[in-house]
């Protein structure tokens, strides 16, 4: 009896985890150009019905060659986040816009929603998909990103599974 109970408890755990995620996040075109509205660059959505399916938003005139420094690109963001005009270069900020942009993607795909935020964390996660090359996977979307020194320019794709 224990044990049949035990295992019926189980088992409607399992079926309450698979109700309840291990989805794609649905996001719709209007909340993803709303994440980049307030960026300069050039956004390509894929849509299924009412859903995107894939993005790409491609940032010009970044500073590549030092977007691929970890080192410079961490403290680019201090510089930068720290509003002392004496520290901030322009190849800061350029850098910025490209660490501004991976944020607004990460943010899109629902990072940073729970209560044990890690900002530290999250710089991070960002730094290894700029430098890095890493591909991680957020609410079922995988982030990838290419940096082209020769044309200056970062493109972050976004794909669902």
């Amino acid at each position: 009896m224990k044990k049949s109970l035990a295992l019926l408890l189980v088992l409607s755990m399992v079926f309450a985890l698979c109700a309840c995620g291990g989805g794609v996040k649905k996001l719709t075109v209007q909340e993803v150009e709303a994440a980049y509205e307030k960026s300069d660059g050039k956004l390509q959505t894929e849509t299924s019905g009412d859903n995107v399916t894939s993005f790409t938003y491609v940032l010009e005139d970044i500073n590549a060659k030092k977007l691929v420094d970890k080192d410079y690109v961490r403290d680019a963001v201090d510089a930068v986040l720290s509003g002392d005009a004496s520290r901030i270069t322009y190849n800061h900020i350029k850098v910025s816009r490209a660490v501004l942009a991976m944020m607004n993607t990460l943010v899109l795909l629902g990072e940073g929603d729970d209560e044990d935020f890690d900002s530290s964390a999250f710089i991070e996660s960002i730094l290894e998909i700029l430098c890095d090359n890493k591909t991680p996977e957020y609410s079922g979307w995988t982030v990838s990103t290419k940096i082209d020194q020769s044309a200056d320019t970062l493109t972050i794709t976004v794909s669902s599974k």
